[in-house]
């Protein structure tokens, strides 16, 4: 990559920043969760906020299938179980 590939104005730079800053925005908010149920919630939220400014629909579709699973008891339950086995939560 060359210097001319890499160069912004600074217009476009803060076009670049006020475009993707709602997704840095979620994705701190995400990080910044210590439950990882909620945790990955957050991260779903996030994909679904990028998902939404495509013209595809099928990745909003199968986010919003995933969001629906990871809302159930069940889901919590294994994402408990499984963080707990690979030894991210002490209380497994």
């Amino acid at each position: 990559m060359n210097d001319s590939q890499v160069s912004m104005t600074w217009l476009e730079k803060i076009r670049l920043l006020a475009e993707v800053g709602p997704l840095l925005a979620h994705l701190q908010m995400a990080f910044a969760e210590s439950d990882p149920h909620k945790q990955t919630l957050a991260m779903i939220d996030a994909a679904q906020w990028a998902a939404g400014r495509t013209d595809t629909k099928i990745d909003d579709e199968a986010l919003e299938h995933i969001e629906a699973v990871m809302r159930t008891p069940e889901a919590q339950r294994a994402l408990a179980f499984a963080m707990a086995k690979l030894g991210v939560l002490n209380n497994g």
